[in-house]
């Protein structure tokens, strides 16, 4: 045994050995036990409150980044379907990126729903993508702001604003 061993060993052992120490003893191992319980379950709830912490964290940037999204799309769609120009891109071009978009947003959407969110709104983005990118009314560009369409999209576009919020 090492010589710090022997020298320490030297105090602890008449502690050990008094009989009337034995009370001290037990409620200082108790004690210990006690103490580490405590912290057992104090790492859990720890744990679980960082979880639930980063959950709700995950929940808001995937809103605010759907609503950016969103609003994005609903700029892009609205200038598409309310004016023309002559050097613009071909517009079936134009409607591939909207359903990208559209796609896009889809996964957030669902990310949203994984994230403890609002359900996956299928109507409203089916709503979306019909008034976004339905090409039956190209040849008509630009529509007028009281279109159906164009009356259409904004409505798609707000219920679906609507539909997620923050949590706290």
């Amino acid at each position: 045994m090492p010589e710090w061993m022997q020298s320490t060993w030297i105090y602890i052992k008449p502690l050990l050995g008094d009989k009337n120490q034995y009370i001290t003893w037990v409620l200082v191992f108790l004690g210990w036990a006690v103490s580490y319980w405590f912290i057992l379950i104090q790492s859990r709830d720890n744990k679980i409150q960082a979880r639930d912490e980063r959950k709700i964290t995950s929940h808001n940037e995937s809103v605010n980044l759907f609503k950016e999204k969103l609003s994005l799309l609903e700029d892009f769609s609205l200038n598409f379907w309310s004016s023309k120009s002559a050097d613009e891109p071909d517009p079936q071009l134009q409607l591939i990126k909207m359903a990208t978009k559209i796609k896009e947003l889809t996964e957030i959407s669902r990310d949203i729903q994984r994230f403890g969110g609002a359900p996956y709104p299928s109507a409203h983005i089916t709503s979306l993508r019909i008034s976004a990118t339905g090409d039956s009314e190209l040849s008509l560009r630009p529509l007028m702001l009281a279109s159906h369409r164009i009356t259409s999209l904004r409505r798609s576009c707000t219920t679906l604003r609507k539909h997620y919020s923050l949590k706290e």
